[in-house]
């Protein structure tokens, strides 16, 4: 796909045809600059039956370093993306993909504009800018516009902002889905099979904002274990895939959009959580686990200790998405 060069199609987004459902028929690891590994895998661990997948301790903080470092690797190996090349990566997020779209962006000595909600905490946005984040369109956003609508006025207005925009629009990007494809996912796979020698019965839980990570590792899960289930999870009030939205506190899923990151046809069932509900399991956590995670993972606790309950004997995973710090 060729980088963005005009100044109307403000929908452009890098990124090529989504892969197939099986890890198998996807496309290879980026190749010009070696597979985006990541430095460790992070630990399956089981507390209070269920096994949660401690993403908190990637480097940058959270599940989304994996999508950062795959969605600049392609790219870079599609020529969207070209070190040296005076660009700048423009994207709309909270923070965690923000962070590490800086950390991968960094190493290649590119710049990082970001478009943050006014719903997301100072603190924040601090963080952002200590990694090296440009935080743009504020002003706007306090008259009222929204996060995309910041995105679309600067790709109109990039030449004479003396700007060359590479939107990567995380919600329409493949490598999103693919970093949870061929990484998140099969890592769960060989610590399923590790901890639990033949196991049949896995359910994997978990929130959905862009939806690659549910349905990234939920692809991979379930060519490993032909019987698994998906559960979807996003807040009380909300049904994405009709484009239903309510203001809420789970920062990170139900973002206002349904995205095309989003497989459906992974997705075994559906579930609600409330906020009292994710707000009371992530203290159930910090007391039985001694892990202090944000509300959407909240979230994920609670509707896998349900499945855990309805399901006794079977292997329920989710995801600890981040760290609560960020969000006070």
């Amino acid at each position: 796909m060729a980088a963005f060069s005009g100044e109307k199609n403000v929908n452009f987004s890098v990124g090529g045809a989504f892969p197939a459902p099986r890890l198998s028929e996807s496309r290879p690891p980026p190749e010009k600059i070696g597979a985006p590994l990541p430095p460790f895998e992070t630990p399956l661990v089981e507390i209070g039956g269920i096994f949660l997948k401690l993403e908190n301790v990637n480097i940058g903080g959270s599940h989304k370093s994996r999508s950062a470092r795959w969605i600049i690797a392609r790219a870079i190996e599609d020529g969207d993306l070209q070190p040296g090349g005076g660009q700048t990566i423009l994207e709309k997020t909270g923070e965690n993909l923000g962070i590490g779209l800086v950390i991968e962006a960094a190493k290649h000595g590119i710049p990082v504009e970001l478009a943050v909600g006014m719903n997301f905490s100072a603190r924040k946005k601090s963080l952002l800018k200590r990694y090296g984040a440009i935080l743009i369109g504020a002003g706007m956003m306090q008259k009222g516009a929204l996060p995309r609508e910041v995105v679309a006025f600067h790709l109109e207005n990039q030449k004479n902002m003396g700007k060359s925009y590479v939107f990567l629009d995380q919600f329409n990007n493949s490598a999103n889905l693919e970093a949870h494809l061929r990484e998140t996912g099969p890592e769960i796979v060989r610590q399923i099979k590790s901890l639990r020698p033949g196991t049949k019965e896995v359910f994997l839980v978990g929130g959905v904002g862009s939806g690659a990570s549910v349905s990234g590792a939920g692809m991979a899960v379930k060519e490993a274990f032909p019987d698994a289930k998906v559960i979807a999870v996003q807040p009380e009030g909300c049904d994405i895939l009709r484009e239903v939205f309510v203001e809420h506190e789970l920062q990170g899923i139900a973002v206002g959009v349904n995205p095309k990151t989003l497989q459906p046809e992974i997705i075994d069932r559906w579930e609600l959580c409330g906020e009292s509900e994710a707000m009371d399991a992530r203290e159930w956590l910090l007391k039985n686990g001694g892990i202090y995670a944000g509300p959407s993972t909240g979230a994920n606790i609670k509707i896998a200790r349900q499945i855990a309950r309805e399901r006794p004997g079977a292997i329920v995973v989710t995801f600890v998405y981040d760290s609560g710090d960020t969000y006070e």
